[in-house]
């Protein structure tokens, strides 16, 4: 049973983000950074300052409200232009920060050169999209560029044409890679066009099933890697990673009741057990099992997504959340060769929603066919899902998996 209200995406700010930004542009890797302030410490790292981009643009998608991505475009701008005059050939090499890299990894770390280069493309990426929603096309074509520079630069430099993804830099064979880390970050940013991202998602499937569906990652990848595994046909894998209870997993630190740790054996460690970081595998819950993901081509949920995808561990779900526009509900059940959900799509907004059904004619709404519901239109077949597109209202629909 979960909740939304509290989503990690729906950051709020009081005060400017420029306020934690250095004179030549970099951001802080903690924010507020008063307590270090005049230093250097904690700035400009991967992944961590990264987010002076990120974050205005999540809030933007779950919002709408472009006030954000207007007050924030140049600093987020500075950022991307600082990391890129320190890396010419677009792989992230120099002018790292405190290089946390894939900070308290449970296993082998992603290479820091190659995460760093991911993080790099993806905020290039983001900047893009934002000068786009701001209606700056020259600079949303200037940083689309740029982010396919970095693409093509990562995959000619750490991916092989198997799809293996790895990194020697230094020549040294420790810092080869071939860990979950890499490919969850590189089908994540979508680094990867086919056949290597297909390639890709198989080899990283295969790294979790070798390491008996446990985590060897760290602060840089581990929501990433789950979102991964579902984004490209893995979600059953993802489910039985998430449902582990010995260590190292997300059930073994909910068995001592606490929040979520700092590390996944933070108890051996002595380090915080109260960490955001490894809470974000939430993220994967409201994605994958709710099913709910915001549309940033219609942001501010003014059309959205509802796909739940049912597995061997969880066979119902019943959530909420009170978007923008209103509540959005999805209750779902299997019971054998029947799955229900029941959703409430607010006033003025529609909804993609998928249904495990092998056609449209085995789809029932409130017992009549759904196809000839007012507000219901068929899509498209999807592989053993039917898509519907699905106007405001309340509805029950029931279909056969099978």
């Amino acid at each position: 049973l979960f909740n939304f209200d509290a989503a990690p995406f729906l950051t709020k700010y009081t005060g400017d983000m420029r306020d934690d930004q250095t004179p030549d542009g970099r951001f802080t890797d903690i924010a507020p950074h008063t307590h270090l302030s005049g230093t250097t410490i904690c700035v400009g790292s991967p992944g961590w300052a990264d987010a002076g981009v990120f974050l205005p643009w999540q809030v933007y998608v779950n919002t709408g409200d472009k006030r954000l991505l207007a007050e924030q475009f140049t600093a987020a701008k500075r950022w991307v232009d600082v990391i890129h005059a320190s890396n010419p050939d677009l792989l992230w090499r120099n002018n790292r920060g405190m290089d946390w890299g894939d900070w308290l990894s449970a296993g082998t770390p992603t290479p820091k050169e190659l995460g760093s280069t991911a993080f790099f493309a993806h905020s290039a990426d983001l900047l893009s999209r934002m000068a786009q929603a701001l209606g700056r096309k020259e600079e949303a074509e200037r940083y689309r560029a740029l982010f396919q520079g970095i693409r093509q630069a990562f995959v000619k430099h750490y991916v092989s044409p198997a799809g293996i993804i790895g990194s020697l830099p230094s020549g040294n064979d420790n810092d080869f890679g071939d860990t979950q880390g890499s490919y969850a970050l590189a089908l994540k940013f979508g680094l990867l066009d086919e056949p290597l991202r297909s390639l890709a998602a198989k080899r990283m499937d295969e790294l979790v099933i070798k390491n008996g569906h446990h985590p060897t990652t760290g602060f840089w990848s581990s929501i990433e890697l789950l979102l991964a595994l579902s984004n490209n046909g893995y979600n059953a894998d993802a489910a039985e990673m998430v449902n582990q209870r010995t260590e190292p997993s997300w059930g073994y630190m909910a068995g001592y009741n606490t929040t979520m740790w700092e590390s996944f054996n933070a108890t051996t460690q002595n380090l915080s057990l109260n960490h955001w970081t490894h809470s974000a595998v939430s993220e994967w819950l409201w994605r994958n099992v709710a099913g709910l993901n915001p549309d940033e081509q219609h942001p501010g949920y003014q059309s959205f997504t509802i796909h739940p995808r049912p597995t061997g561990e969880v066979t119902w779900c019943k959530a909420s959340y009170d978007s923008i526009r209103g509540e959005i509900v999805s209750d779902w059940k299997c019971d054998g060769n029947k799955f229900t959900l029941t959703v409430t799509i607010p006033a003025n907004t529609t909804a993609t929603v998928y249904l495990p059904a092998k056609d449209v004619q085995s789809v029932t709404e409130n017992g009549n066919p759904a196809e000839e519901v007012e507000g219901v239109k068929f899509l498209r077949q999807e592989n053993d899902r039917v898509v519907l597109r699905v106007g405001s209202g309340n509805y029950l629909f029931v279909s056969k998996p099978k």
